[in-house]
């Protein structure tokens, strides 16, 4: 995993293009958002859009090119903020210059696997408020991610601890990881305890009735008992 890149998606490097003016004017019709960034809950635009109006867009777009087409890396919110003001026929500005059909993009050079993108879309949004699904899904992701990376427990760097290798890729600290892994667990055992209780259920009312001497109620309500059961394995699986 590239720490330049996982450190925040302005490094030093892009910092340097932007310094140069190296974002382009693609146009918008181009640019796709990008599938990894829908771990995140989409937001109401109306302050964004307000800002943009007052002050312009002041920040190029970051994507990198994928065929004939440039998918976000950061800038989605803005984008869709665009999109609706010049829908508004409001006018949208960059320095001073007028959008249009085309919108700035700082192009990114692109990503070695999936998971070193979607750590990068993560710390571009480090700041960002999260709501209680939003950080359930991101702490999954890096729960995954971690597990990808180091799959043995010899396989982690000397000395390094599941917390200290969690901290060093996470956008949100490993406390808050570690209460979302906790709070799954809870869940899990409170979904097998509900397990138990039906199969206990099912078990008592077998029990409870004499099998060879079933009249075709007895044989439905054992028919649906059955499915019962199917589906609860079906939960376990």
């Amino acid at each position: 995993m590239d720490n330049n890149l996982v450190g925040g998606l302005y490094n030093v490097d892009m910092l340097e293009e932007l310094e140069k003016g190296k974002a382009e004017d693609v146009a918008i019709e181009l640019i796709e958002e990008n599938i990894l960034n829908e771990i995140y809950d989409k937001r109401d635009l109306t302050d964004l859009k307000e800002t943009i109006i007052k002050d312009g867009l002041l920040q190029p777009l970051v994507a990198y090119k994928k065929n004939d087409k440039y998918i976000l890396v950061s800038g989605h919110h803005r984008l869709r903020a665009i999109k609706e003001l010049l829908s508004e026929e409001k006018d949208v500005l960059f320095f001073g210059k007028k959008i249009k059909d085309t919108v700035p993009v700082l192009i990114h050079k692109g990503f070695k696997d999936t998971n070193e993108e979607l750590l990068v879309i993560l710390h571009s949004n480090i700041g960002r408020k999260l709501s209680e699904d939003e950080t359930d899904r991101i702490s999954s992701e890096i729960i995954r991610i971690d597990s990808e990376m180091y799959p043995t427990k010899q396989s982690r760097p000397k000395g390094e601890t599941k917390r200290k290798s969690i901290e060093k890729i996470s956008p949100i600290s490993a406390k808050t990881i570690e209460r979302h892994t906790n709070k799954i667990a809870d869940e899990k055992n409170d979904k097998y305890k509900d397990i138990i209780s039906k199969l206990n259920r099912f078990k008592n009312y077998i029990s409870s009735i004499d099998l060879l001497d079933l009249g075709n109620m007895e044989k439905q309500n054992i028919k649906i008992k059955i499915e019962e059961i199917n589906e609860i394995l079906y939960q376990i699986h």
